[in-house]
């Protein structure tokens, strides 16, 4: 089972025009999105986890079951 993490700067991802009601969900996207993510984790159900580190969120998607 594959998972990927990405960083975002708290203060950066809080100036975002965000048009969705949940940050998290704009966070898993935009990891989703990033090009380094493997295919078989956006390709699949991922689950995404979302952490506070270091002023950072720290994202974490893992590969789901094929939808």
């Amino acid at each position: 089972m594959k998972t990927f993490v990405k960083t975002f700067a708290i203060d950066e991802a809080l100036r975002w025009e965000i048009y969705k009601t949940i940050l998290a969900e704009e966070l898993f996207d935009r990891t989703a999105a990033d090009s380094g993510c493997p295919q078989e984790i956006t390709g699949s159900a991922y689950t995404g986890e979302v952490q506070v580190r270091d002023g950072l969120f720290v994202v974490t998607l893992t590969e789901g079951e094929t939808p």
